[in-house]
């Protein structure tokens, strides 16, 4: 049998027990809170831990990638200089190339030139040789009209025919003469140059072109002030130039309805100038710079070496002389020359004047 006491005890713990069945889930909320609360601390510190071990990294890499920056720079600063080092050898190798292009082509130039130089000297021995024997059956035939001129009456029929033989033949003579000056080789040095006049030049010139002059029925006007002094020059080399000049102003002329050639000579200041003018096709302007290179012609195949413009420039610049061309299409072409009356200066310069008028 329970006491009193023993009653009141287990009251008690009853009421204990109930008491605790009330507080203890409100004691367990907290608890539970401190353990979230400890399980965050515990993230957030290993959190923390992860980006101080990213920032490590991150620093890490940045220094990587500033060392390989810094290598890939280097190297490519050192591509840099290799690719230009390169690119300059290539351009000294063009450069080399261009310019050994250029003498081998010089070479070649001044081997056809050489060819054709001494093709030239055998044509002139040949003339002087062809000359020297033509000359003696004329002179023959020349002494022989002579004497029937002697013997015949001048009132018989073929007195008049007689003179006419003598006078043509005096012509092949004079034809034959300017052959032999044409052909023979002018000395070299200050011993080649003599006083000479221009405008006999001239006439010996057209002299030994009559026959085509004729033949083309092309018109000579001569422009020739009188009294012109004599100039010192080598006389054959001139003579060619003369040549040359009027020989294209013939060719330019061909196929005109009127075949015109104005030669002009006159005093410049101080020197001799000659303009040789036709009425003939004229040239292209994009060939006008062209017209003194060797080689360089308009002509068709086998009427033209191109060497003739190019041979003139050369005497002329020897003798410190000057050449100039104007021309049009379809109005013709003038060709200027000028030459010192007295020995030229060593520098051989003119002012540009000369040729502007």
């Amino acid at each position: 049998m329970v006491s009193h006491t023993d009653f009141s005890t287990i009251v008690n713990l009853a009421h204990i027990a109930h008491f605790f069945s009330y507080v203890m889930p409100l004691v367990a909320i907290p608890m539970q809170g401190l353990a979230d609360l400890n399980l965050a601390r515990h993230e957030i510190s290993r959190r923390k831990q992860a980006e101080e071990e990213l920032t490590k990294y991150q620093d890490y890499l940045e220094q990587l990638v500033h060392e390989r920056t810094a290598d890939l720079r280097n190297a490519n600063e050192q591509l840099t200089k290799q690719v230009y080092t390169r690119m300059q050898a290539q351009k000294k190798l063009r450069d080399a190339y261009k310019a050994l292009k250029k003498t081998h082509n010089q070479i070649k130039k001044s081997q056809n030139q050489l060819i054709q130089s001494e093709k030239m000297n055998a044509l002139g021995t040949m003339f002087a040789g062809l000359a020297h024997e033509m000359n003696n059956p004329m002179m023959s035939i020349l002494n022989y009209t002579q004497h029937c001129i002697k013997h015949t009456p001048k009132d018989n029929i073929n007195y008049t025919t007689f003179e006419d033989i003598q006078n043509e033949t005096k012509r092949c003579i004079n034809i034959i003469k300017n052959l032999l000056t044409f052909s023979r080789r002018e000395e070299e040095g200050e011993e080649g140059y003599q006083q000479t006049s221009c405008p006999q030049l001239l006439e010996k010139v057209l002299e030994l072109m009559s026959y085509r002059i004729e033949n083309q029925d092309v018109i000579i006007q001569k422009n020739i002030v009188k009294e012109l002094p004599e100039i010192r020059i080598k006389k054959n080399n001139i003579q060619q130039v003369f040549f040359n000049l009027i020989q294209n102003a013939l060719d330019a002329v061909k196929g005109q309805e009127k075949q015109e050639i104005i030669i002009s000579i006159s005093n410049k200041d101080e020197y001799m100038n000659m303009t040789i003018a036709d009425n003939g096709c004229g040239i292209v302007h994009e060939n006008l710079k062209k017209i003194f290179d060797p080689f360089f012609t308009t002509k068709p195949p086998g009427e033209g070496t191109g060497l003739g413009l190019s041979i003139c420039h050369t005497i002329l610049t020897s003798h410190k002389g000057q050449m100039s061309c104007e021309s049009k299409v379809g109005s013709g072409t003038k060709i200027r020359i000028l030459l010192p009356l007295e020995k030229p200066k060593e520098d051989g310069k003119y002012e540009q004047k000369y040729f502007n008028n």
